[in-house]
């Protein structure tokens, strides 16, 4: 089983790279946990998120979905030719599977076993690197009825998967796993064929993006080299969006930074300093530190804040391995507003600096953020802390 550190996952819970996956109970929770991210991170409030449209929700998976390791060019080219082949009638079918059901994630008979979530794991890989495909499809039932005991089977208006008792063979978790990619792949294609046409001021962004840097690590960028990259497009509830991610690197520091902003309106999401894995190592934990860091960045988090509310709490957050032991080198320091809305930094304490900032988060997006966090170091062993500061 994979697990990640807690200063990796504070950028892989992030939208695409940078969002932090759990190994799931049955394999294909990733989707669930990729489309409660994209709601977190929508600008919608609470009741909104609770209650986007299906397309909206196809959208986010869209986004997301290649986050999951088809990133080298052979992996891309066998996937590629993969999903180039389905028909339009199979694409077709596969989104009216997927049109039939409300649930937010699969249901299964029975969880899936660690021996069977590790083999998912090397299969999905093999799927993706070496075109290691299925022999046969998955079998889809028109009901519950049709399910055989000892065949894999998924009905979908439940997203319900029918699991023999007996371990699952390596022909059925990739069979499962090709109609799932294939699922996804049709999503992406409907959300890329009906996006709206959207006519963005690149130029403004890069400058909007440039000056949130400058201002959140206090910095001027002289020597640098940027780039805009555009998401898929999408309207809900007849307001258009459109994702965007500004990189700047700057040249003489040689450090890269990633701005991710909504950019049609231009309103900032995150602004992040990306930080080598090379120079991950666990640090003393110093409570007395971090009480100051929370303290000291108030004011910062204040003038960041869009709405210009007063601060009515501060929380740090943080992963320990041990009583006396930071993991990785970074913890949260989370401030709301009597808004209702949420800015959160990320600060590395071996080279006391802010490493990130997000604002406009609300209850949701925090609640869900932790209750990840919390269960993830429950699997390894970790504490994850939470310690409001008065």
């Amino acid at each position: 089983m994979v697990d990640y550190s807690f200063e990796e996952d504070l950028y892989i819970r992030k939208k695409l790279s940078n969002l932090y996956i759990p190994v799931p109970e049955g394999f294909d929770e990733f989707i669930n946990a990729k489309i409660k991210e994209g709601m977190a991170l929508s600008e919608k409030k609470e009741k909104k998120r609770r209650h986007l449209s299906k397309g909206m929700i196809a959208v986010l998976v869209a986004i997301m979905v290649l986050a999951i390791g088809i990133t080298v060019t052979a992996s891309m080219d066998y996937y590629h030719k993969r999903m180039s082949a389905l028909s339009e009638q199979e694409i077709n079918q596969l989104l009216s599977d997927l049109d039939q059901s409300n649930e937010e994630a699969a249901l299964y008979s029975r969880p899936l076993s660690e021996e069977e979530k590790n083999r998912f794991i090397i299969l999905r890989e093999r799927y993706l690197s070496e075109g290691l495909f299925p022999e046969n499809s998955l079998r889809i039932i028109n009901s519950l009825e049709e399910a055989r005991k000892d065949e894999v089977s998924f009905y979908p208006p439940k997203s319900f998967y029918y699991l023999p008792e007996r371990p699952l063979t390596d022909e059925e978790l990739l069979e499962m796993l090709d109609y799932t990619l294939k699922a996804d792949y049709a999503l992406r294609k409907r959300a890329e064929d009906n996006q709206p046409a959207v006519s963005l001021d690149e130029e403004a962004l890069k400058e909007k993006a440039l000056n949130a840097i400058e201002k959140v690590f206090d910095t001027e960028l002289k020597d640098y080299s940027v780039s805009i990259e555009q998401q898929i497009a999408f309207e809900n509830e007849g307001k258009v969006s459109c994702p965007c991610t500004v990189t700047i690197y700057d040249k003489k520091y040689r450090l890269s930074y990633t701005v991710m902003l909504e950019g049609v309106s231009g309103k900032i999401e995150t602004v992040d300093l990306l930080e080598s894995s090379k120079n991950k190592m666990n640090v003393p934990y110093v409570e007395e530190e971090c009480l100051n860091a929370v303290k000291t960045y108030k004011d910062k988090a204040y003038n960041l804040h869009e709405n210009k509310s007063e601060i009515e709490r501060m929380y740090i957050k943080t992963e320990r391995r041990d009583a006396s032991t930071i993991d990785g080198k970074n913890i949260i320091l989370d401030y709301k507003f009597n808004d209702g809305t949420w800015c959160r930094l990320y600060y590395n304490v071996s080279n006391r600096q802010i490493i990130s900032w997000e604002d406009g988060l609300d209850d949701y997006s925090i609640e869900y953020d932790d209750d990840n966090e919390q269960k993830r170091c429950n699997k390894i062993g970790h504490e994850y802390i939470i310690v409001e500061v008065k």
